[in-house]
């Protein structure tokens, strides 16, 4: 008989639980349509706000590229360092222009002939003796 009383009061909370549920389905289905048009403004705004965002993007993207192309210091750098450097330099002009304090820094702290040059020889070693000793 405790069995059965059990299996009675399981299947009662079970059928409960199943119109609870059903019931807030339904209510969350009405409050959507409901407020649809609420819902689908709060789409076109989030919306517009990511393509404002990448408009702003593409636009510092471009303006990286121009000032890149007309700086002077930018020419300079590119004549002391390596064609593959100088290569990614073209390649990636808004990264350059993250970099270009730490740029600055460093030709502040270069001769004023420094040029790269692609032969190793006549440049000095770095520890004093030729690569060939």
């Amino acid at each position: 008989m405790m069995k059965k009383q059990a299996s009675t009061i399981e299947q009662t909370l079970y059928g409960v639980v199943q119109d609870g549920l059903k019931s807030n389905a339904e209510s969350i289905q009405s409050w959507i349509s409901d407020n649809q048009s609420k819902i689908s403004r709060a789409h076109s705004i989030i919306g517009s706000q990511g393509a404002d965002k990448k408009r702003i993007m593409q636009g510092e993207r471009l303006l990286n590229a121009e000032i890149y192309k007309q700086s002077p210091i930018l020419d300079a750098v590119k004549s002391f360092v390596s064609p593959t450097f100088s290569d990614w330099m073209d390649n990636n002009p808004d990264i350059v222009m993250e970099l270009a304090p730490r740029i600055q820094q460093i030709m502040q702290n270069m001769p004023q002939n420094a040029e790269y040059t692609e032969s190793s020889e006549s440049r000095p070693h770095p520890f004093g003796l030729n690569s060939e000793e």
